[in-house]
């Protein structure tokens, strides 16, 4: 049976990745990033790819330990094992349901609530992405207010860490194009229809996070009612536990105002890689952001 890797929940990957980043900034990037971040020179960017090749899941039905067939284990994760990659509802679920839930919403107000975990995965998340880009992932935090990414920081990680779907990935045989269809098609799919759904119901305004949180947690409520209703009507196109998460996991990003550049951010990646199926959901995206359709391209 095929291990599945769980690279945000590892201290090994994350070390490795921080030792090999720390070095890389030392001899081939800027020491001073300017407003919009340091630009990587391509060894950083290679490097930062081989290892993203850890975060999609394996497929459970193919052993790559006992492979004999040369058509299959072709993938390369960044240790060099081969693997096959799998849009995973399972493992997409578990993610969501935890780490997804709470990251990127560390405000002074929920951990007042009690709401927001000591969570030492984001932790060196946030750190790495400091060292990488130069930039800050947050705007400063007040007491009361919404949080907020940073949305030069969201520009500089679509423009500097997101390669072309032709750029080669996981090894010679195959591309970024390859893997998104193989690894996270289905589950960005799921999400942007989440989106669409809150965006089109209005239900993105104003939530309330106490109430959101309390709902989630008890499994019952407007909010829960409205997560499961989508993930009922929507179960033929992606498993259903997932669905609902999705549509949580745009109601926290509502709750700490981290929604625009989010959904900016998801609506460029999306149109970078399934074209058609952005185009369908472009409005949505446009209104979740908090602007005119064309005017999404032209936002950082």
């Amino acid at each position: 049976m095929a291990s599945h890797h769980s690279p945000l929940a590892s201290s090994v990957f994350a070390a490795t990745i921080v030792a090999t980043c720390a070095a890389l900034v030392g001899v081939g990037v800027a020491a001073e990033p300017g407003k919009e971040g340091r630009v990587l020179p391509s060894l950083v960017k290679q490097t930062l790819w081989k290892y993203a090749c850890d975060l999609p899941s394996n497929d459970w039905d193919v052993d790559c330990t006992a492979n004999s067939d040369p058509n299959k284990c072709t993938w390369k994760h960044g240790n060099g094992e081969g693997f096959e990659p799998k849009d995973d509802a399972i493992i997409h679920r578990t993610v969501s349901s935890g780490f997804i839930w709470s990251m990127l919403s560390p405000t002074n107000t929920e951990l007042t609530l009690g709401t927001y975990p000591d969570d030492s995965e984001e932790s060196t998340a946030t750190f790495l992405f400091r060292l990488v880009s130069g930039l800050e992932l947050t705007l400063p935090d007040v007491d009361g207010q919404p949080f907020r990414l940073n949305p030069a920081a969201i520009a500089w990680a679509e423009r500097e860490l997101v390669p072309a779907p032709g750029e080669r990935f996981c090894g010679e045989k195959h591309t970024a194009q390859e893997l998104y269809d193989r690894g996270f098609k289905q589950s960005t799919r799921a999400f942007t229809l989440a989106l669409a759904d809150l965006a089109k119901s209005g239900t993105l305004k104003k939530v309330n996070l106490a109430r959101l949180t309390k709902e989630r947690g008890e499994r019952r409520g407007g909010y829960w009612n409205t997560c499961r209703a989508f993930a009922t009507a929507n179960k033929k196109t992606y498993d259903q536990s997932t669905l609902a998460d999705a549509c949580f996991f745009w109601l926290r990003r509502g709750a700490s105002s981290a929604l625009p550049e989010l959904a900016i951010f998801t609506a460029h990646v999306l149109e970078k890689y399934d074209p058609t199926f952005y185009a369908t959901h472009a409005k949505s995206f446009a209104k979740a952001a908090g602007a005119a359709p064309v005017a999404v391209k032209k936002l950082p």
